[in-house]
């Protein structure tokens, strides 16, 4: 008879509860002057889980995200990973006809950005698959139809988001492409410093990095606002 012991399934969305509830206290994100202990992590994780899987998320949908690094991009990749739901990072180098070709072909209903890119986003609307009201952002001035983020989590409930089935450790880091994959536009991954690929430790420390320091890795130009510039093309 075979006398193995298979453990539950986890995630790292359950991970950073078990901290949370281990050493609630211990800094878990420093991002300049600001420290978030664990418990603040998780709470606020929880809050925009609860959110996200209130306007119909659910395990296996694709989620974009078009961010700078900050602490909300760390919450986000958590939250995804308590629904199942899979991370689409948009680079922030591509421009609108790029971003356009990613988000139709990851089938992404649901996007977060941040407002300096409200402008290509606005443009994008029309032609790409993100239902009308899942649009949410990142920052202080929205039109109606876009969602403030902070505004929308503070109404949300703290406690582990109730979702159905079996969350496991592979659900959230699946391929974002639902279809064939595209030679051409592959390049769908953040820069290695990105927040969305976590590094294996306890804590981690965001630092921005100034906008004129930012350049296009092919001829060295500045490219934070290329993409807002070549919306209109």
């Amino acid at each position: 008879m075979d006398q193995r012991v298979f453990s539950p399934p986890i995630n790292i969305g359950h991970w950073v509860r078990k901290w949370a509830s281990l050493r609630p206290q211990k800094p878990a994100v420093i991002l300049e002057d600001s420290v978030f202990t664990y418990q603040q992590l998780n709470s606020r994780v929880n809050q925009i889980s609860n959110l996200l899987h209130e306007m119909g998320v659910r395990k296996g949908d694709r989620v974009a995200v078009l961010l700078y690094n900050s602490n909300v991009y760390i919450e986000i990749y958590f939250a995804l990973a308590k629904l199942g739901a899979i991370l689409v990072p948009l680079n922030l180098r591509l421009k609108g006809s790029e971003l356009e070709f990613i988000l139709k072909d990851s089938g992404s209903e649901t996007l977060i950005l941040g407002e300096e890119f409200l402008n290509v986003v606005t443009s994008l609307k029309p032609n790409v698959p993100v239902k009308e009201a899942n649009y949410i952002g990142v920052g202080e001035t929205f039109p109606p139809w876009v969602v403030n983020y902070e505004k929308a989590i503070e109404t949300k409930s703290r406690q582990e988001p109730q979702v159905r089935g079996v969350i496991g450790w592979e659900d959230h880091r699946r391929r974002h492409a639902k279809g064939r994959r595209s030679g051409k536009y592959r390049l769908c991954r953040p820069d290695a410093h990105h927040p969305a690929f976590l590094p294996r430790h306890r804590r981690w420390q965001i630092r921005r990095v100034p906008r004129d320091r930012l350049g296009d890795s092919k001829n060295g130009k500045p490219f934070h606002e290329r993409e807002i510039q070549d919306a209109a093309d």
